[in-house]
Protein backbone atom coordinates (compact mmCIF):
# COMPACT_ATOMS: atom_id res chain seq x y z
CA UNK A 1 0.00 0.00 0.00
CA UNK A 2 1.47 3.15 -0.88
CA UNK A 3 0.82 6.30 1.64
CA UNK A 4 0.41 9.59 -0.04
CA UNK A 5 0.88 13.01 2.01
CA UNK A 6 -0.38 15.93 0.10
CA UNK A 7 0.66 19.78 0.92
CA UNK A 8 -1.04 22.80 -0.54
CA UNK A 9 0.00 25.37 0.10
CA UNK A 10 -2.29 28.66 0.40
CA UNK A 11 -1.38 31.85 -1.66
CA UNK A 12 -2.81 34.98 -0.25
CA UNK A 13 -3.80 38.18 -2.32
CA UNK A 14 -4.70 41.34 -0.45
CA UNK A 15 -6.62 42.39 -4.19
CA UNK A 16 -7.81 40.70 -7.36
CA UNK A 17 -10.01 41.75 -9.92
CA UNK A 18 -9.75 38.23 -12.22
CA UNK A 19 -11.46 35.03 -11.14
CA UNK A 20 -8.41 32.17 -11.76
CA UNK A 21 -7.25 30.03 -8.59
CA UNK A 22 -3.83 30.99 -8.05
CA UNK A 23 -1.45 27.92 -8.20
CA UNK A 24 -3.22 25.77 -5.69
CA UNK A 25 -4.52 27.58 -3.62
CA UNK A 26 -7.73 26.06 -1.11
CA UNK A 27 -8.15 29.23 1.01
CA UNK A 28 -8.36 32.78 0.81
CA UNK A 29 -9.81 35.42 2.96
CA UNK A 30 -11.99 38.21 1.93
CA UNK A 31 -13.61 41.57 2.81
CA UNK A 32 -17.03 42.05 2.15
CA UNK A 33 -16.60 44.06 -1.18
CA UNK A 34 -14.52 40.72 -2.44
CA UNK A 35 -11.32 42.37 -2.02
CA UNK A 36 -8.81 39.55 -0.50
CA UNK A 37 -7.42 41.18 2.60
CA UNK A 38 -5.63 41.22 5.91
CA UNK A 39 -6.83 39.24 8.84
CA UNK A 40 -8.48 42.19 10.86
CA UNK A 41 -10.80 42.66 7.80
CA UNK A 42 -11.79 39.55 6.96
CA UNK A 43 -15.38 38.97 6.35
CA UNK A 44 -15.56 35.48 3.99
CA UNK A 45 -13.97 32.73 3.04
CA UNK A 46 -13.95 30.18 0.35
CA UNK A 47 -13.02 26.37 0.25
CA UNK A 48 -13.06 23.94 -2.41
CA UNK A 49 -15.88 21.57 -2.19
CA UNK A 50 -16.78 18.37 -4.27
CA UNK A 51 -14.27 17.62 -6.84
CA UNK A 52 -15.37 15.10 -9.79
CA UNK A 53 -12.62 14.20 -13.14
CA UNK A 54 -12.73 17.58 -14.53
CA UNK A 55 -14.93 19.78 -12.55
CA UNK A 56 -14.59 21.39 -9.52
CA UNK A 57 -17.43 22.81 -7.60
CA UNK A 58 -16.32 26.34 -5.39
CA UNK A 59 -17.95 27.51 -2.79
CA UNK A 60 -17.48 30.54 -1.11
CA UNK A 61 -18.40 30.69 3.09
CA UNK A 62 -19.56 33.95 5.13
CA UNK A 63 -17.50 33.45 8.64
CA UNK A 64 -20.60 33.34 10.03
CA UNK A 65 -21.48 30.30 7.98
CA UNK A 66 -23.94 31.54 5.06
CA UNK A 67 -23.14 30.57 1.55
CA UNK A 68 -21.60 34.06 -0.05
CA UNK A 69 -20.50 32.38 -3.23
CA UNK A 70 -20.83 29.60 -5.81
CA UNK A 71 -18.67 28.99 -9.02
CA UNK A 72 -18.22 26.07 -11.30
CA UNK A 73 -14.01 25.35 -11.70
CA UNK A 74 -12.54 23.65 -15.17
CA UNK A 75 -9.51 22.85 -14.71
CA UNK A 76 -8.85 24.58 -11.93
CA UNK A 77 -10.20 27.59 -13.49
CA UNK A 78 -13.14 29.35 -12.69
CA UNK A 79 -15.97 28.91 -16.13
CA UNK A 80 -19.67 29.84 -16.34
CA UNK A 81 -21.68 31.88 -14.37
CA UNK A 82 -20.56 32.76 -10.59
CA UNK A 83 -22.73 33.88 -7.87
CA UNK A 84 -22.34 36.28 -4.86
CA UNK A 85 -25.55 36.47 -2.54
CA UNK A 86 -26.28 38.31 0.67
CA UNK A 87 -26.51 36.46 4.00
CA UNK A 88 -30.04 36.01 3.54
CA UNK A 89 -29.88 33.47 0.23
CA UNK A 90 -30.94 36.44 -2.12
CA UNK A 91 -28.55 36.76 -5.49
CA UNK A 92 -26.22 40.15 -4.97
CA UNK A 93 -24.04 39.71 -7.71
CA UNK A 94 -23.65 37.66 -11.04
CA UNK A 95 -20.51 37.35 -13.56
CA UNK A 96 -19.76 35.53 -16.29
CA UNK A 97 -16.02 33.17 -16.68
CA UNK A 98 -14.48 32.10 -19.38
CA UNK A 99 -10.35 30.54 -19.11
CA UNK A 100 -10.33 31.95 -15.54
CA UNK A 101 -10.86 35.94 -16.32
CA UNK A 102 -14.47 37.69 -15.69
CA UNK A 103 -15.81 38.64 -19.39
CA UNK A 104 -19.20 40.01 -21.23
CA UNK A 105 -21.93 41.46 -18.94
CA UNK A 106 -22.48 41.34 -15.13
CA UNK A 107 -24.88 42.25 -13.07
CA UNK A 108 -25.94 43.36 -9.40
CA UNK A 109 -28.96 43.33 -7.21
CA UNK A 110 -30.43 45.34 -4.11
CA UNK A 111 -31.19 42.91 -1.42
CA UNK A 112 -34.49 42.47 -2.69
CA UNK A 113 -33.85 41.02 -6.06
CA UNK A 114 -34.10 43.92 -8.07
CA UNK A 115 -31.74 45.22 -10.94
CA UNK A 116 -29.25 47.67 -9.35
CA UNK A 117 -26.49 47.99 -11.75
CA UNK A 118 -25.20 46.54 -14.88
CA UNK A 119 -22.17 46.32 -16.82
CA UNK A 120 -19.46 44.80 -18.61
CA UNK A 121 -15.64 43.65 -18.07
CA UNK A 122 -12.65 45.15 -20.37
CA UNK A 123 -9.74 44.90 -19.99
CA UNK A 124 -9.87 43.01 -16.58
CA UNK A 125 -11.78 45.97 -14.83
CA UNK A 126 -15.64 46.60 -14.66
CA UNK A 127 -17.28 48.88 -16.59
CA UNK A 128 -20.62 50.35 -15.29
CA UNK A 129 -23.08 50.86 -18.14
CA UNK A 130 -26.16 51.38 -16.33
CA UNK A 131 -27.56 52.27 -12.28
CA UNK A 132 -30.79 52.11 -11.07
CA UNK A 133 -32.43 53.26 -8.11
CA UNK A 134 -34.44 50.84 -6.26
CA UNK A 135 -37.83 51.93 -8.12
CA UNK A 136 -36.06 50.80 -11.64
CA UNK A 137 -35.26 54.72 -12.34
CA UNK A 138 -31.92 54.71 -14.64
CA UNK A 139 -29.45 57.14 -12.69
CA UNK A 140 -26.45 56.72 -14.17
CA UNK A 141 -25.59 55.45 -18.34
CA UNK A 142 -21.85 54.86 -19.54
CA UNK A 143 -20.87 58.71 -19.22
CA UNK A 144 -21.36 61.27 -16.34
CA UNK A 145 -20.77 60.90 -12.44
CA UNK A 146 -20.65 57.39 -10.63
CA UNK A 147 -21.04 56.76 -7.52
CA UNK A 148 -20.58 53.05 -5.91
CA UNK A 149 -21.44 51.90 -2.21
CA UNK A 150 -20.29 49.54 0.26
CA UNK A 151 -22.93 46.65 0.58
CA UNK A 152 -23.88 47.83 3.88
CA UNK A 153 -25.05 51.37 1.72
CA UNK A 154 -22.33 53.66 2.93
CA UNK A 155 -20.70 55.03 0.12
CA UNK A 156 -17.64 53.65 -1.32
CA UNK A 157 -16.44 55.47 -4.58
CA UNK A 158 -17.38 58.30 -6.54
CA UNK A 159 -16.05 59.97 -10.28
CA UNK A 160 -16.56 60.48 -13.78
CA UNK A 161 -16.89 58.08 -16.56
CA UNK A 162 -16.40 59.55 -19.82
CA UNK A 163 -17.47 56.48 -22.63
CA UNK A 164 -17.01 54.16 -20.16
CA UNK A 165 -13.72 55.21 -19.13
CA UNK A 166 -12.61 56.30 -15.59
CA UNK A 167 -11.47 59.89 -16.30
CA UNK A 168 -10.29 62.87 -13.96
CA UNK A 169 -10.12 62.72 -10.23
CA UNK A 170 -11.82 59.99 -8.51
CA UNK A 171 -12.09 59.32 -4.23
CA UNK A 172 -12.45 56.44 -2.12
CA UNK A 173 -13.75 56.26 1.15
CA UNK A 174 -14.20 54.99 4.72
CA UNK A 175 -17.36 53.59 5.71
CA UNK A 176 -17.45 56.37 8.45
CA UNK A 177 -17.23 58.98 4.76
CA UNK A 178 -13.81 59.84 5.36
CA UNK A 179 -11.37 59.57 2.22
CA UNK A 180 -9.81 56.66 1.93
CA UNK A 181 -7.49 57.40 -1.12
CA UNK A 182 -7.87 60.24 -4.11
CA UNK A 183 -5.99 60.30 -7.58
CA UNK A 184 -5.88 61.19 -10.94
CA UNK A 185 -7.46 58.31 -13.77
CA UNK A 186 -6.60 58.92 -17.55
CA UNK A 187 -8.11 56.34 -19.88
CA UNK A 188 -9.07 53.97 -17.21
CA UNK A 189 -5.59 53.61 -15.52
CA UNK A 190 -4.34 54.97 -12.41
CA UNK A 191 -2.38 57.80 -13.30
CA UNK A 192 0.24 60.81 -11.64
CA UNK A 193 0.07 61.35 -7.33
CA UNK A 194 -2.62 59.18 -5.44
CA UNK A 195 -2.50 60.04 -1.63
CA UNK A 196 -3.82 57.52 0.88
CA UNK A 197 -5.18 58.38 4.22
CA UNK A 198 -5.88 56.45 7.05
CA UNK A 199 -9.60 56.57 8.58
CA UNK A 200 -8.04 59.46 11.43
CA UNK A 201 -6.76 61.75 8.50
CA UNK A 202 -3.09 61.05 8.62
CA UNK A 203 -1.06 60.35 5.41
CA UNK A 204 -0.77 56.37 4.88
CA UNK A 205 0.81 56.68 1.52
CA UNK A 206 1.88 58.59 -1.55
CA UNK A 207 2.21 56.82 -5.01
CA UNK A 208 3.11 57.96 -8.34
CA UNK A 209 1.90 55.61 -11.67
CA UNK A 210 3.36 56.72 -14.76
CA UNK A 211 3.23 54.47 -18.34
CA UNK A 212 2.23 51.42 -16.20
CA UNK A 213 -0.97 49.09 -16.88
CA UNK A 214 -0.73 47.07 -13.20
CA UNK A 215 -2.61 49.62 -10.69
CA UNK A 216 -0.59 47.31 -8.35
CA UNK A 217 2.73 48.56 -9.27
CA UNK A 218 3.99 52.19 -9.09
CA UNK A 219 6.70 53.68 -10.50
CA UNK A 220 7.39 54.96 -7.01
CA UNK A 221 5.42 54.37 -3.63
CA UNK A 222 6.37 55.69 -0.16
CA UNK A 223 4.47 54.87 2.85
CA UNK A 224 4.01 55.86 6.33
CA UNK A 225 3.85 53.91 9.65
CA UNK A 226 1.80 55.18 12.35
CA UNK A 227 4.97 56.80 13.83
CA UNK A 228 5.87 58.76 10.50
CA UNK A 229 7.96 56.65 9.38
CA UNK A 230 8.53 56.09 5.41
CA UNK A 231 8.35 52.64 3.71
CA UNK A 232 9.35 52.62 0.18
CA UNK A 233 7.95 50.60 -2.90
CA UNK A 234 7.22 49.66 -6.01
CA UNK A 235 5.22 46.64 -5.75
CA UNK A 236 2.04 47.13 -3.74
CA UNK A 237 1.93 43.49 -2.64
CA UNK A 238 4.17 40.90 -1.38
CA UNK A 239 3.58 37.46 -0.75
CA UNK A 240 4.72 36.02 2.30
CA UNK A 241 8.07 33.66 1.58
CA UNK A 242 9.01 30.26 3.16
CA UNK A 243 12.60 30.86 4.18
CA UNK A 244 13.87 26.99 4.67
CA UNK A 245 13.60 25.53 0.65
CA UNK A 246 10.06 24.05 -0.71
CA UNK A 247 7.32 24.76 2.11
CA UNK A 248 5.72 21.34 0.51
CA UNK A 249 8.75 19.37 0.96
CA UNK A 250 9.12 20.62 4.36
CA UNK A 251 5.95 20.24 5.52
CA UNK A 252 5.40 16.41 3.91
CA UNK A 253 8.97 15.50 5.72
CA UNK A 254 7.10 16.77 9.22
CA UNK A 255 4.00 13.86 8.34
CA UNK A 256 3.97 10.47 8.94
CA UNK A 257 0.49 8.33 8.97
CA UNK A 258 0.12 6.54 12.51
CA UNK A 259 -0.35 2.54 12.46
CA UNK A 260 -3.86 3.14 14.19
CA UNK A 261 -5.18 5.35 11.54
CA UNK A 262 -3.83 3.24 8.53
CA UNK A 263 -5.01 0.05 10.49
CA UNK A 264 -8.82 1.86 10.33
CA UNK A 265 -8.39 3.19 6.73
CA UNK A 266 -9.25 6.98 8.08
CA UNK A 267 -8.38 9.30 4.83
CA UNK A 268 -9.16 12.41 3.84
CA UNK A 269 -8.47 16.28 4.31
CA UNK A 270 -6.95 18.37 7.89
CA UNK A 271 -7.49 22.55 7.47
CA UNK A 272 -5.23 24.11 10.01
CA UNK A 273 -5.34 27.66 10.43
CA UNK A 274 -2.58 30.09 11.20
CA UNK A 275 -1.59 33.57 11.31
CA UNK A 276 1.60 34.74 10.13
CA UNK A 277 3.14 37.60 12.01
CA UNK A 278 4.97 41.28 10.84
CA UNK A 279 7.80 39.15 12.09
CA UNK A 280 7.66 36.10 10.21
CA UNK A 281 6.53 33.71 13.15
CA UNK A 282 3.15 31.60 13.43
CA UNK A 283 0.73 32.32 15.73
CA UNK A 284 -2.42 30.93 16.60
CA UNK A 285 -2.13 27.98 14.54
CA UNK A 286 -5.12 25.70 15.40
CA UNK A 287 -7.62 23.12 13.71
CA UNK A 288 -10.25 24.77 11.42
CA UNK A 289 -11.61 21.38 10.12
CA UNK A 290 -10.36 18.29 11.29
CA UNK A 291 -10.70 14.81 10.33
CA UNK A 292 -9.96 12.95 12.81
CA UNK A 293 -8.30 13.12 16.37
CA UNK A 294 -4.85 11.05 15.37
CA UNK A 295 -4.33 12.39 11.84
CA UNK A 296 -5.35 16.10 13.29
CA UNK A 297 -2.76 16.24 15.72
CA UNK A 298 0.00 14.73 13.05
CA UNK A 299 -1.21 17.98 10.87
CA UNK A 300 -1.18 20.56 13.61
CA UNK A 301 2.37 19.22 15.19
CA UNK A 302 3.76 19.35 11.38
CA UNK A 303 2.76 22.99 10.85
CA UNK A 304 3.76 23.63 14.57
CA UNK A 305 7.71 23.35 13.30
CA UNK A 306 7.38 25.77 10.87
CA UNK A 307 9.20 28.98 12.13
CA UNK A 308 10.70 30.72 9.36
CA UNK A 309 9.10 32.92 6.79
CA UNK A 310 9.59 36.75 5.57
CA UNK A 311 6.23 38.43 6.16
CA UNK A 312 3.96 39.72 3.85
CA UNK A 313 4.59 42.71 2.65
CA UNK A 314 1.54 45.98 1.95
CA UNK A 315 2.44 49.08 0.27
CA UNK A 316 6.11 48.22 1.71
CA UNK A 317 5.14 47.25 5.30
CA UNK A 318 4.89 44.09 7.12
CA UNK A 319 1.35 42.97 7.55
CA UNK A 320 -0.09 39.85 9.91
CA UNK A 321 -1.80 37.22 7.08
CA UNK A 322 -4.09 34.80 8.28
CA UNK A 323 -4.01 31.11 5.91
CA UNK A 324 -5.40 27.53 5.94
CA UNK A 325 -3.55 24.64 5.04
CA UNK A 326 -5.28 21.80 3.70
CA UNK A 327 -3.26 19.01 3.99
CA UNK A 328 -4.39 15.83 2.71
CA UNK A 329 -4.17 12.11 4.18
CA UNK A 330 -4.46 9.31 1.31
CA UNK A 331 -4.11 5.17 1.20
CA UNK A 332 -3.72 4.31 -2.21
CA UNK A 333 -3.48 0.46 -2.90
Amino acid sequence: MKLLYTVIYVTFFLITLVCKVHGQSDTIFYNEEGEATMIKDTTYYELYGRQDTSVNRRTQYYLTGEIYGKAQLVNQIKEGTYLVYYKNGTVMKKYQCKEGKYENSYFHYFEDGSLKEEGVFLGGRYTPKKLYDKLGKVIFENSGWYSNDFVSGEKKEEGKYVDGERTGIWKEYYKSGKIRQTGKYTNDRKDSVWLGYRETGSLHFKETYKDYNDDLKVYEGISYDSQGLEYRYNDIIQQPAFTKGNFNEFIASKLHYPKKALKEGISGKVFIEFVIEKDGSLSHIKIKKGLHPILDKVALDAVKQIDSFIPGMFRGQPVRLRKILPISFKMRS
